[in-house]
């Protein structure tokens, strides 16, 4: 078998510091913090944001042996925004003047459509939707505004090996977006 180790960014989790504040900077210190403790660097796993932070360690580390994308493409976030914001323009706009990205999801029904399968039944879904938390306003605005970004093209050149999945009905990333990644 293979070890496995989660962990908690900031402000997230039972992790302490501030979520709302945190740029994506500040995840990669988390992310090596994390790293060196380890003699042999782990493969990463990113979703979402956490493809971000390690897309973004990885431009400047070379010191895992790959890393897997779930959900996280070339275009960053700013795509999955639009999208959502021309589909529930009234939970978008509430999320941004309350500066939390929680209001997005805010009800099970918007956390169902967002980021679980439509096949998931009720009573997971309430389990799962209870755990839900912020996430970094500054790191989503900075995404969707292109003011964050990741050069996919250095993975390229790097010894790691990636992967990137993403599901055929996903609703925050298209499958042509993952194989963009790729290209």
């Amino acid at each position: 078998g293979y070890k496995c180790a989660a962990f908690s960014f900031r402000g997230h989790g039972k992790s302490k510091g501030n979520v709302n504040g945190a740029k994506l900077e500040d995840y990669v210190r988390d992310l090596e913090v994390v790293l060196s403790r380890y003699e042999n660097k782990p493969i990463l796993v990113g979703h979402s944001m956490g493809g971000a932070v390690a897309a973004k360690y990885m431009e400047s580390h070379d010191d895992v042996p790959g890393v897997v994308f779930m959900n996280y493409g070339k275009g960053g976030s700013a795509m999955t925004v639009l999208r959502y914001a021309w589909r529930h323009p009234g939970p978008f706009f509430k999320s941004h003047l309350k500066l939390r990205t929680f209001e997005a999801i805010a009800t099970p029904a918007l956390a169902k459509e967002v980021l679980f399968s439509p096949s998931l039944p009720d009573e997971q879904l309430l389990k799962f939707f209870a755990l839900l938390g912020d996430e970094s306003y500054r790191m989503m605005l900075d995404e969707a505004l292109g003011l964050v970004s990741v050069n996919f093209s250095t993975l390229h050149g790097k010894r790691a090996k990636y992967l990137v999945l993403a599901a055929e009905h996903d609703s925050t990333m298209h499958a042509d977006e993952a194989r963009a990644l790729g290209a």
